[in-house]
């Protein structure tokens, strides 16, 4: 299936919704909800989970931009049950450079999270890049 969007004739991209749900034993499961809605322009890969040590649960995953970038982005909730908007963790580009970050893997390390991700550069028709892992600390 393709679509035509902005003039260009793209394929579309998978509607993936980041989704959240939780258990006080493991066994029973409350019924899951939406944290991260996906479009069908924009697809939100690799979802991980990570609670800092005051108990803020923080959200990571990599939004394609469907512009030969991708990025890390985050939402944070205090009770697992309302979120907060999304904030952009990488832009995916330096300068002209397109970047794809993701893998997105946030580790407690004292009393913050370091969240590591996988970056490529020179994606999407550029010269091919080399991936890295980078590191960087969550508040």
């Amino acid at each position: 299936m393709r679509t035509r969007r902005a003039g260009l004739n793209l394929p579309s991209w998978p509607v993936v919704n980041v989704e959240v749900t939780s258990s006080t034993d493991g066994v029973n499961w409350g019924p899951a909800t939406v944290a991260v809605a996906g479009d069908g322009t924009v697809t939100n890969w690799d979802p991980t989970l990570s609670q800092t040590p005051e108990g803020t649960f923080q959200l990571f995953w990599a939004p394609d931009q469907n512009d030969g970038r991708q990025r890390v982005e985050m939402i944070t909730s205090e009770d697992f049950a309302a979120w907060s908007e999304p904030a952009i963790i990488t832009e995916g580009t330096d300068g002209e450079t397109a970047y794809w970050d993701y893998w997105p893997e946030a580790t407690p390390q004292g009393n913050k999270l370091s969240l590591f991700y996988t970056s490529e550069r020179g994606v999407g028709g550029g010269d091919p890049g080399t991936g890295h892992i980078w590191t960087t600390r969550i508040k």
